[in-house]
């Protein structure tokens, strides 16, 4: 006879849905941000994190970028190259051809 797979209690369950639910909540609100700020243009990392009043790299890049990216709303100028100097970044509608 198989054995059954364990399933974490209901409370637990419940609290792993609704702390994911939030997650996903706040990544939204961050991309949603993010994609305002861009607008139609096409700007650097260093334009957007004043435009964002944040200071702080690695939290624009986790939360705000990556995600963006990820979700195909934003593309790279220079996606071969993904730390160049040059790099901007654009709404994926818009045109990037610099």
């Amino acid at each position: 006879m198989p054995e059954k797979p364990y399933v974490p209690p209901y409370s637990v369950t419940n609290t792993i849905i609704h702390l994911l639910a939030e997650i996903s909540e706040q990544v939204t609100d961050q991309v949603e941000c993010l994609m305002s700020a861009i607008g139609s243009e096409t700007l650097s990392a260093k334009e957007l994190l004043e435009r964002l009043g944040l200071k702080h790299r690695p939290t624009f890049s986790n939360n705000y970028l990556r995600p963006a990216l990820e979700l195909g709303l934003i593309e790279m100028t220079v996606p071969d190259k993904p730390n160049s100097s040059k790099q901007q970044q654009a709404a994926a509608n818009s045109s990037i051809g610099l």
